[in-house]
């Protein structure tokens, strides 16, 4: 502040003025647009990425249920499906970063009785999957689960899971027609 009768110093104004601000701005932290920043987001520890999902006439993976933790769940799903019977498939799985779990039976085939077999090899990463229906019954059309698969991440890394030696029939045994099976790619953030 300025005595009454002293000379006005306006250079020694202005250094006073812009120290005060200075101050000020460095105590808000730089003027990038006020408040806090908000801590980036936690990356997942396991994402599943499906190979398509789109489309009629396929057998595909589809994750299901909470997607925060290390456990993997995923659906075995008949999309847009005609006069299916059953199905027999092999799925390769990462075994280096996922450990399987167990299976659990769906309901699109269930519908007067159903049969599932699972055979495992854990140190090759490989499961051998068939599900079928009984008897003279026919076969299914539309949507649904055949069956669920549950995976948990024992190490960090990443891989696909993807079909082999697959096949799908009707009542009568025979191939049905142009039917695609797709698979996906896991990463592992343990």
């Amino acid at each position: 502040m300025r005595r009454p009768g002293a000379p006005f110093r306006p250079a020694a104004a202005l250094v006073a003025v812009a120290g005060v601000a200075l101050a000020l701005l460095a105590a808000c932290g730089g003027g990038g647009g006020g408040g806090p920043t908000a801590p980036p987001a936690p990356t997942p520890a396991l994402t599943f990425t499906p190979g398509g999902t789109s489309g009629g006439n396929v057998i595909l993976l589809a994750r299901t249920g909470p997607t925060g933790g290390s456990d993997l769940v995923l659906a075995v799903e008949a999309r847009e499906v005609a006069g299916l019977y059953g199905a027999a498939f092999d799925l390769g799985y990462p075994a280096a970063v996922l450990d399987f779990q167990g299976a659990t039976p769906g309901e699109f085939l269930s519908s007067d009785g159903f049969q599932v077999s699972l055979q495992v090899a854990e140190e090759t990463g490989n499961l051998i999957v068939g599900v079928t229906r009984l008897g003279a019954v026919p076969g299914v059309g539309g949507s649904g689960t055949l069956l669920t698969l549950r995976f948990r991440a024992v190490a960090s890394g990443s891989g696909s899971l993807s079909f082999s030696r697959t096949q799908a029939v009707d009542a009568d045994g025979g191939a049905v027609a142009g039917l695609a099976f797709v698979g996906g790619s896991v990463q592992s953030n343990l």
